[in-house]
């Protein structure tokens, strides 16, 4: 699993390249990658990304993302509050858990508490499909 994880890293880092090319190896009897040949056996795997990832109709901007995640976090987070969330930051990232890696906006959240006084920022996954570029239909890590 790690070596899929680890060839997607390489892949999404490598993107702007019209090709990118991958050297499989074996290494005391482990599969490894790497962007130079890594063994006198190196095989070469040549990846082409896709001309699109995904259409622009079903695309979000960040600003709408944010609403939606905002939105959700509201309903199913355990606020004292929830119309006094504040989104105080927000960055896409990656998360993972047993059933593989997942894309999400994790976003820094300010919200009062039962005092009625907020607490200070608290960061939450908002889970996005795999381009991020809307919300997944599976709002929690799918294995803990």
């Amino acid at each position: 699993m790690i070596k899929w994880i680890l060839l997607a890293s390489f892949v999404a880092l490598h993107s702007t390249n019209v090709n990118a090319e991958i050297y499989k190896c074996t290494i005391d009897g482990v599969e490894s990658y790497s962007q130079d040949p890594c063994a006198d056996d190196a095989q070469l795997i040549t990846v082409t990304p896709p001309a699109k990832l995904h259409s622009d109709k079903y695309t979000l901007s960040m600003d709408e993302l944010l609403e939606q995640c905002t939105a959700v976090l509201k309903r199913s987070a355990t606020f004292k509050d929830p119309d006094s969330v504040q989104v105080l930051s927000y960055k896409p990232d990656w998360v993972s858990d047993k059933s593989g890696v997942r894309r999400v906006l994790m976003m820094e959240i300010n919200a009062k508490n039962g005092y009625g006084g907020y607490n200070g920022g608290e960061f939450f996954p908002c889970y996005l499909n795999h381009s991020g570029t809307k919300l997944s239909d599976h709002q929690f890590l799918i294995n803990k």
